[in-house]
């Protein structure tokens, strides 16, 4: 295969190594180092990447180097944030779950009260905080909820919605009223 087309395929192919490593130290960490396995993941296919440009690239000047990384890398971060979504809604959408435990009941059915119960919106309200409180993402002082110091999702949110307003002219809020 030529230089051409592994620099073409590079993003894919660090997406690929972003994907493996992921599962790996997930599965290594019994499941509970979700955070820690995206990002893990992510950095060594972007060091995967790093190095398969540099190799792919010997000899070419720096400018073209630089182009072909500034292209690859953001396809490559566009990838690894469509896996990132893709995982994240089927560990967090509702319905989802929902479907996983009807699945899973005996007669795939449950009762319309069991479901009531346990999606109850106080009850999901409450989950949610007690994970978030957990997780070190709020923190509660004074019967007053304040973000924490461990709150990577909202640098998250905050560049999201930067990056709406810059494209789309508008944030991710909803409009007043709604």
């Amino acid at each position: 295969m030529g230089s051409d087309a592994l620099t073409a395929l590079s993003p894919l192919l660090a997406t690929a190594v972003n994907v493996v490593v992921q599962v790996v130290v997930l599965r290594a960490s019994g499941g509970v180092r979700f955070r820690a396995s995206l990002l893990t993941g992510f950095l060594a296919g972007g060091l995967a990447l790093a190095a398969l440009l540099w190799t792919v690239s010997c000899g070419a000047c720096a400018r073209d180097l630089a182009g072909h990384a500034l292209l690859a890398g953001g396809a490559y971060a566009g990838l690894g944030f469509c896996y990132f979504a893709f995982l994240n809604l089927n560990q967090a959408s509702l319905r989802i779950r929902m479907l996983k435990e009807l699945h899973a009941a005996p007669g795939e059915t449950l009762p319309l009260g069991d479901l009531l119960a346990r999606y109850h919106a106080g009850h999901i309200l409450d989950e949610r905080l007690d994970r978030l409180l957990g997780s070190g993402q709020l923190v509660l002082r004074a019967d007053r909820y304040y973000s924490g110091p461990r709150s990577e999702f909202l640098v998250l949110a905050r560049f999201l919605n930067l990056l709406k307003r810059m494209l789309l002219g508008r944030s991710g809020a909803p409009p007043h009223g709604m």
